[in-house]
């Protein structure tokens, strides 16, 4: 049987547009609704803290979250909406309707890495400590 290129540039191009140590927070993050940038970086530090997920102890500061956001806008992925106010004017972030989409369809993913959870924390583990498993 031959190779699915289909597939495999698929899978490719997603990993590339999503990659990047604050990508899949800052999506994740905003789905669902949009956030102004305190609020999302409350909202990821609290998140990171409580939960304590995979991610381990990491901390977003807030040149990365710029960063990050401003790749995001670039990629089509997250839009910046401005709104004129009395004294100042406010920003959100939210998600375009393509990055829905690409969450929406990410959702098995996720729910193969929560039945891998074992497979996934000795990767992790193993990518620490820099034992990387020879092909």
């Amino acid at each position: 049987m031959g190779i699915d290129l289909q597939l495999w540039r698929g899978v490719d191009d997603i990993v590339r547009l999503i990659s990047g140590e604050w990508v899949s927070t800052v999506l994740t993050a905003l789905y669902g609704k949009p956030l102004q940038y305190s609020e999302l970086l409350s909202v990821i530090s609290r998140e990171m803290t409580v939960n304590n997920w995979s991610a381990g102890a990491r901390v977003l500061h807030e040149a990365t979250l710029t960063r990050t956001l401003r790749r995001l806008v670039l990629a089509g992925l997250v839009e910046r909406i401005e709104s004129p106010g009395a004294l100042r004017r406010s920003v959100c972030y939210a998600l375009t309707a393509s990055a829905e989409e690409l969450l929406a369809a990410l959702g098995p993913a996720a729910k193969w890495a929560e039945q891998h959870a074992g497979l996934i924390e000795r990767a992790q583990r193993r990518h620490a400590r820099g034992n990387r498993a020879a092909p």
